[in-house]
């Protein structure tokens, strides 16, 4: 955004402030070889520390990143850059999910879970094995779904839906799984919601040494999915898919 002030002056836009900058700052100077004194006000000097930072994207006074001329949003993409698109990246901010699962899927995707193996490895005293089973080293791969709890959780999930939900990768198999667009939806928010619930089983179970039976952590999972459901706006849906949300057996 402060990039749009450097660009105004820059292209001599017409402005009061532009018209201010050039007499008392400028003063007949080219904008890409000015510097500011060392007593300048702290907003001007943050300016031309920006200035200095897209000096590359200029060619004589004229932004060249955007034909149709600067913008924050284009700028923005300039500086950050091509980056590679990662397979997880539709899955995990589907919005059928809640965003605090999406935030945990997303930190499940970088395998950054404060695990308790994770935590062995960053030095810290604390006892390696799982705070669920108590069978297993407490990893991210073990707590979903190696963990007898979490497996446990997952069936029961299973059981009170009636839908066929992944055991094995999870990420993979919420990119790739099939069926139409609310299926998807649907499985893929149910998924995120067992992990934000195991972890957060996990952390209250080493904090409090209390643990929720699987099945009745199960009905809680359902009965949010079920309110999302209801939330939806089903106006934009097929009559495929009202009849598939029809029959799902928790609705």
């Amino acid at each position: 955004m402060v990039g749009r002030l450097v660009d105004w002056v820059a292209t001599n836009k017409e402005s009061l402030w532009v018209k201010w900058v050039n007499a008392n700052y400028l003063k007949g100077r080219e904008w890409q070889e000015y510097a500011p004194t060392s007593n300048s006000n702290w907003v001007w000097m943050r300016i031309c520390r920006v200035k200095q930072r897209l000096a590359a994207g200029y060619l004589q006074g004229i932004w060249q990143v955007q034909p149709s001329g600067y913008t924050p949003a284009g700028c923005y993409e300039w500086l950050r850059g091509t980056q590679p698109t990662v397979e997880w990246s539709k899955a995990i901010w589907d919005n059928w999910s809640l965003p605090k699962h999406r935030f945990l899927g997303w930190l499940i995707a970088h395998n950054s879970l404060h695990t308790n193996s994770r935590l062995m490895r960053f030095g810290m005293d604390v006892d390696g094995q799982c705070v669920l089973c108590g069978l297993a080293e407490e990893t991210q791969q073990h707590l979903f779904f190696a963990c007898a709890y979490s497996r446990r959780v997952l069936q029961a999930v299973m059981d009170c839906t009636g839908l066929k939900l992944p055991e094995g990768d999870i990420l993979h198999w919420c990119v790739h799984n099939s069926g139409l667009k609310i299926q998807r939806g649907v499985k893929v928010a149910l998924v995120m919601s067992i992990l934000y619930q195991v972890w957060h089983q996990r952390n209250k179970c080493r904090v409090e040494q209390v643990l929720m039976r699987p099945m009745f952590l199960a009905q809680r999972i359902s009965e949010d999915m079920r309110k999302r459901i209801r939330e939806r706006d089903k106006s934009r849906m097929t009559t495929h898919e009202l009849d598939w949300l029809g029959n799902l057996k928790f609705t």
